[in-house]
């Protein structure tokens, strides 16, 4: 069967034929990995020699921690968590030092290419063979994996083929913090007033929130009861649940009974939501549908007197603000008090508010689309790499 995979965006295309083998592929070797591969123990290193400017990296169980002025293997390698982060990998190109608490690969034979290989153990979900209290990884047990291996040739265009994949996956990383960081600069000069959308002059202000909207908190209803949350339908949020930006997807779900039953409100759309305790106090989101929350959520309720949009741009950047202004002894803790008392800094013409909105809203669609179009792509190449890599997909050159 013919499987053509087309990745077509914008001014870069990916189109690749390849074809599936239901037959043993006899031309790849079956081999356990101990023939392949030689797991070396790494070696510890004294803080005094770890150095923030040193020349070589010093990788751990979690990759590059430090560096060094001194090596102890000069050969690209792949280093293997063998305590801690039991069976992660990091692959360096360059001399490096490897901790005791890891492995690093050398070659027993000319049987693999480096990116093969290391395309290959990521398919192996090591870090499940980790075992103890705090997990270590056996390379006994690494070496007993039978895996199958193609000749050099197709490795290298295997590995070719993937690397086409990530060069497109770290094209899109690169747009996106560029967009990432236009959007910031766009909402530090808009708004500021510093910069401002085409044919307006108006008035700006400092005005108290109070003044222009209501606020209200949710509720939590009675856990112990499952009439208020079985088969629910009602969108309710856990203030641990708000992030900046746009929420429309929802884990939890409250009963109409449940909502009746207790201090939980019904919050429109485009309500402003702060969460006021815990690990995300002065996290901002900003509801696309209608939703409940608790009683550690404040909403800010739209009305005709300002753009909802415009109000949580505004917010989203006010968080350091805000938690300066809370209390707390662990973790600071914001009123529903201190944010109706908050000043805003706003323009008095509505149509501007709006207008700067509208352009922070397509920076937001813009970064999600590529996000998804990247997500789309980290798919395709999961799928390559766990069907080339096995064999389960075959280049077109090696199925004759």
């Amino acid at each position: 069967m013919l499987v053509c995979i087309d990745c077509a965006y914008g001014d870069f295309n990916l189109f690749i034929f390849m074809t599936t083998k239901t037959n043993t592929h006899t031309d790849w070797n079956l081999l356990k990995l101990g023939t392949v591969i030689s797991l070396e123990y790494g070696k510890p290193l004294l803080n005094s020699k770890r150095k923030l400017d040193g020349k070589y990296p010093v990788y751990g169980a979690n990759g590059e921690k430090m560096r060094t002025d001194e090596y102890y293997y000069d050969k690209k390698s792949i280093i293997v968590g063998r305590k801690g982060s039991a069976g992660e990998l990091n692959l360096t190109t360059e001399r490096f030092w490897p901790l005791d608490v890891t492995y690093y690969v050398t070659f027993e034979n000319k049987k693999c290419n480096l990116m093969f290989l290391y395309e290959l153990l990521h398919t192996l979900k090591l870090p499940k063979l980790a075992t103890g209290v705090k997990p270590g990884l056996n390379r006994n047990e690494v070496y007993s994996i039978e895996v199958k291996i193609p000749a050099l040739p197709e490795q290298k265009c295997i590995v070719e083929v993937l690397e086409t994949w990530d060069e497109y996956i770290e094209k899109l990383e690169k747009i996106i913090r560029l967009k990432k960081k236009t959007k910031k600069y766009l909402m530090q000069k808009l708004l500021s007033r510093k910069l401002r959308p085409n044919n307006f002059s108006g008035e700006w202000e400092y005005i108290r929130l109070s003044n222009i909207a209501k606020t209200s908190s949710g509720g939590t209803p009675k856990s112990t009861n499952e009439k208020y949350y079985q088969n629910g339908k009602i969108p309710w949020l856990k203030s641990g649940e708000i992030r900046k930006g746009r929420i429309n997807f929802f884990k939890n779900y409250i009963t109409e009974e449940g909502l009746k039953n207790s201090s939980a409100k019904l919050f429109p759309m485009s309500t402003i939501l702060i969460a006021m305790y815990g690990v995300t106090a002065g996290q901002i989101g900003f509801l696309q549908k209608e939703a409940a929350t608790n009683q550690a959520i404040c909403g800010i309720l739209p009305n005709s007197k300002y753009d909802s949009t415009y109000l949580y741009y505004f917010f989203l950047t006010q968080t350091d603000k805000l938690l300066k202004m809370g209390s707390g002894a662990a973790q600071p803790n914001i009123s529903q008090e201190i944010i109706k008392d908050y000043d805003v800094f706003i323009p008095e013409s509505i149509p501007e508010q709006t207008a700067i909105a509208a352009i922070l809203t397509t920076a937001d669609k813009e970064i999600e689309a590529l996000e998804k179009k990247k997500a789309l792509v980290e798919q395709q190449k999961k799928f390559l790499l766990n069907n080339l890599i096995t064999g389960k997909i075959r280049l077109p050159e090696f199925t004759k």
